[in-house]
């Protein structure tokens, strides 16, 4: 090596002509079979192996993964167009509004902090047509997309059904509710026996 040469592997050139092919398993000038370094070959095929493993290992977390809940005071601009998951309490019953195209909206509060919940067509049509929407002081967990449209005016928009879920409280035990729905029962049972 001198006078300016560069010493190639020898797996980079042609064993029968000595021109360079690269990593050609045959050789482009006189179609002689070149044998590898098995340093390439492994290295061709490890590089393959390793983006396969990697797109399924990123094709896994994306399915199973949950979205990154966050509190509402969390919402910083830095989260503008962020997919994230939040929880609170409906503050609000649900405004439905059908100009044209079907919107729903709703604040949802966790004590502190306020943020307003957005669905357009089509979602907000399905939650409407299927009663899916919250009452006020319903507990909900909702996935959706930021959107900081100015100072204040913070919401988070779900895109499909599935990205809410409301989660009724209990009913509260009353005696007397439950005393009536008892005798209606017993009494709907006595006349249809004696029908």
């Amino acid at each position: 090596m001198g006078n300016g040469e560069i010493n190639l592997n020898d797996g980079a050139r042609c064993p029968a002509c000595r021109r360079f092919i690269g990593p050609l398993d045959t050789c482009p000038y006189c179609d002689s079979p070149a044998n590898k370094a098995f340093s390439l070959r492994f290295l061709r095929y490890a590089a393959l192996a390793l983006a396969i493993i990697g797109m399924a290992i990123l094709y896994l977390m994306a399915r199973s993964g949950r979205t990154p809940a966050i509190d509402l005071g969390a919402i910083t601009p830095a989260l503008n167009s962020a997919t994230v998951r939040v929880e609170g309490i409906v503050a609000a019953a649900p405004r439905i509004g059908q100009s044209g195209d079907t919107y729903v909206s709703f604040p949802i509060s966790n004590g502190s902090n306020r943020l307003m919940v957005a669905a357009y067509d089509p979602c907000a049509h399905v939650l409407v047509e299927r009663n899916l929407l919250p009452h006020k002081g319903d507990q909900v967990d909702i996935s959706g997309t930021i959107s900081l449209r100015s100072p204040g005016a913070n919401r988070i928009i779900i895109e499909t059904p599935q990205q809410l879920k409301v989660i009724r409280p209990a009913a509260q035990h009353n005696p007397v509710q439950s005393q009536m729905r008892l005798e209606t029962n017993e009494n709907t049972a006595a006349e249809d026996k004696g029908a």
